[in-house]
Protein backbone atom coordinates (compact mmCIF):
# COMPACT_ATOMS: atom_id res chain seq x y z
CA UNK A 1 0.00 0.00 0.00
CA UNK A 2 1.47 3.08 -0.95
CA UNK A 3 1.91 6.08 1.43
CA UNK A 4 -1.42 8.45 -0.01
CA UNK A 5 -3.27 5.67 0.16
CA UNK A 6 -2.48 4.51 3.84
CA UNK A 7 -2.90 7.97 4.78
CA UNK A 8 -6.29 8.10 3.41
CA UNK A 9 -7.75 5.05 4.67
CA UNK A 10 -6.62 5.93 8.31
CA UNK A 11 -9.00 9.09 7.48
CA UNK A 12 -11.62 7.23 6.46
CA UNK A 13 -11.50 4.43 9.27
CA UNK A 14 -11.13 7.74 11.56
CA UNK A 15 -14.22 9.18 10.08
CA UNK A 16 -16.41 5.95 10.58
CA UNK A 17 -14.73 5.90 14.24
CA UNK A 18 -16.13 8.59 15.43
CA UNK A 19 -19.73 7.88 13.37
CA UNK A 20 -20.14 5.11 15.54
CA UNK A 21 -19.13 7.19 18.69
CA UNK A 22 -21.54 10.31 17.26
CA UNK A 23 -18.80 12.08 17.84
CA UNK A 24 -17.31 15.00 15.22
CA UNK A 25 -14.66 14.62 12.83
CA UNK A 26 -12.17 17.14 13.29
CA UNK A 27 -8.78 16.50 11.16
CA UNK A 28 -6.29 19.29 12.76
CA UNK A 29 -2.60 19.25 11.71
CA UNK A 30 -1.31 17.23 14.91
CA UNK A 31 -4.08 14.58 14.12
CA UNK A 32 -2.98 14.74 10.54
CA UNK A 33 0.60 14.04 11.46
CA UNK A 34 -0.17 11.07 13.80
CA UNK A 35 -2.21 9.60 10.52
CA UNK A 36 0.51 9.77 8.47
CA UNK A 37 3.24 8.97 10.90
CA UNK A 38 1.22 5.72 11.02
CA UNK A 39 0.76 5.33 7.14
CA UNK A 40 4.81 5.38 7.06
CA UNK A 41 6.34 1.38 6.55
CA UNK A 42 9.48 0.37 5.71
CA UNK A 43 8.24 -0.14 1.97
CA UNK A 44 7.60 3.41 1.77
CA UNK A 45 10.91 4.35 3.07
CA UNK A 46 12.11 2.31 0.66
CA UNK A 47 10.20 3.34 -2.02
CA UNK A 48 11.23 7.21 -1.04
CA UNK A 49 15.35 5.72 -1.51
CA UNK A 50 14.30 3.87 -4.77
CA UNK A 51 12.53 6.86 -6.45
CA UNK A 52 15.38 9.05 -5.46
CA UNK A 53 17.79 6.92 -6.70
CA UNK A 54 19.69 5.69 -3.88
CA UNK A 55 20.96 1.65 -3.60
CA UNK A 56 19.70 1.57 -6.95
CA UNK A 57 20.88 -2.08 -8.07
CA UNK A 58 21.08 -3.28 -11.50
CA UNK A 59 17.76 -6.07 -10.96
CA UNK A 60 14.83 -5.08 -10.27
CA UNK A 61 13.29 -4.69 -6.74
CA UNK A 62 12.03 -8.01 -5.22
CA UNK A 63 8.92 -7.52 -3.46
CA UNK A 64 8.75 -9.87 -0.64
CA UNK A 65 4.77 -12.47 -1.12
CA UNK A 66 3.90 -11.33 2.42
CA UNK A 67 3.72 -7.80 2.00
CA UNK A 68 2.06 -8.02 -1.73
CA UNK A 69 -0.55 -10.31 0.32
CA UNK A 70 -1.07 -7.86 3.38
CA UNK A 71 -1.21 -4.82 0.65
CA UNK A 72 -4.22 -6.62 -0.82
CA UNK A 73 -5.92 -7.29 2.43
CA UNK A 74 -5.36 -3.59 3.43
CA UNK A 75 -6.68 -2.88 -0.24
CA UNK A 76 -10.19 -4.77 1.13
CA UNK A 77 -10.54 -3.15 3.67
CA UNK A 78 -10.01 0.25 2.63
CA UNK A 79 -12.44 -0.83 0.15
CA UNK A 80 -14.86 -1.90 3.29
CA UNK A 81 -14.28 1.47 4.62
CA UNK A 82 -15.22 3.23 2.11
CA UNK A 83 -18.41 1.24 1.03
CA UNK A 84 -19.26 1.93 4.78
CA UNK A 85 -18.87 6.01 4.31
CA UNK A 86 -21.10 5.17 1.26
CA UNK A 87 -24.07 3.35 3.34
CA UNK A 88 -23.72 6.27 5.86
CA UNK A 89 -24.38 9.00 2.84
CA UNK A 90 -21.16 10.37 4.15
CA UNK A 91 -19.71 10.61 0.61
CA UNK A 92 -21.71 10.88 -2.58
CA UNK A 93 -22.41 7.99 -4.40
CA UNK A 94 -21.05 9.30 -7.85
CA UNK A 95 -17.57 8.77 -5.77
CA UNK A 96 -15.49 6.00 -6.12
CA UNK A 97 -12.43 5.13 -3.92
CA UNK A 98 -10.05 5.43 -5.94
CA UNK A 99 -11.54 8.67 -7.19
CA UNK A 100 -11.10 9.59 -3.38
CA UNK A 101 -7.42 8.00 -3.45
CA UNK A 102 -6.65 9.57 -6.49
CA UNK A 103 -8.22 13.18 -6.34
CA UNK A 104 -5.00 15.27 -6.28
CA UNK A 105 -3.06 13.17 -9.14
CA UNK A 106 -2.78 15.97 -11.25
CA UNK A 107 -1.83 18.74 -8.75
CA UNK A 108 0.81 21.10 -9.81
CA UNK A 109 3.70 20.60 -6.83
CA UNK A 110 6.36 22.17 -8.04
CA UNK A 111 6.81 24.98 -10.65
CA UNK A 112 6.73 24.05 -14.34
CA UNK A 113 9.95 25.08 -16.20
CA UNK A 114 10.65 26.09 -19.48
CA UNK A 115 13.74 24.89 -21.47
CA UNK A 116 14.98 28.63 -21.38
CA UNK A 117 14.40 29.55 -17.41
CA UNK A 118 16.04 25.71 -16.71
CA UNK A 119 19.38 26.99 -18.97
CA UNK A 120 19.47 29.81 -17.21
CA UNK A 121 19.14 28.16 -13.95
CA UNK A 122 21.91 25.83 -14.68
CA UNK A 123 24.40 28.34 -16.42
CA UNK A 124 23.80 31.11 -14.20
CA UNK A 125 23.50 33.91 -16.53
CA UNK A 126 20.73 36.23 -16.20
CA UNK A 127 18.86 38.09 -18.56
CA UNK A 128 19.81 41.53 -19.52
CA UNK A 129 17.22 43.00 -18.93
CA UNK A 130 16.74 42.55 -15.29
CA UNK A 131 17.92 45.00 -12.77
CA UNK A 132 20.85 43.63 -11.11
CA UNK A 133 23.98 46.23 -11.56
CA UNK A 134 27.55 45.45 -10.27
CA UNK A 135 28.98 48.42 -8.10
CA UNK A 136 32.17 49.24 -9.39
CA UNK A 137 34.14 52.01 -8.33
CA UNK A 138 35.46 54.34 -11.27
CA UNK A 139 39.49 54.90 -11.40
CA UNK A 140 40.26 58.58 -10.39
CA UNK A 141 42.88 59.63 -13.23
CA UNK A 142 45.51 61.94 -12.05
CA UNK A 143 44.13 61.76 -7.58
CA UNK A 144 46.57 59.92 -5.84
CA UNK A 145 45.16 57.06 -4.36
CA UNK A 146 43.79 57.30 -0.99
CA UNK A 147 44.34 53.60 0.91
CA UNK A 148 48.45 54.08 -0.35
CA UNK A 149 48.63 57.25 1.50
CA UNK A 150 46.31 56.83 4.54
CA UNK A 151 48.90 53.72 4.73
CA UNK A 152 45.61 50.86 4.72
CA UNK A 153 47.03 47.78 4.24
CA UNK A 154 43.41 45.53 3.58
CA UNK A 155 42.44 44.22 0.60
CA UNK A 156 39.71 46.01 -1.34
CA UNK A 157 36.06 45.00 -0.32
CA UNK A 158 34.75 42.87 -2.67
CA UNK A 159 32.15 43.90 -5.11
CA UNK A 160 28.23 43.49 -4.32
CA UNK A 161 25.53 43.04 -6.15
CA UNK A 162 22.38 45.04 -5.60
CA UNK A 163 19.21 45.74 -7.16
CA UNK A 164 17.51 48.77 -8.01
Amino acid sequence: MNFKLGYRKRVIDRILLNMSMKRETTIDLYMAIELLQAAVTASTIANCFRHASFGVSSREPSEDLGDVASEGAAGDQAQTSWDSLLDASVVPDCDTFCTYVGADADAVTTEELSDAEIVRAVTGVHNDNSDECVDTPEPNVGEPDARASAGCDRPAAPLLWCSR
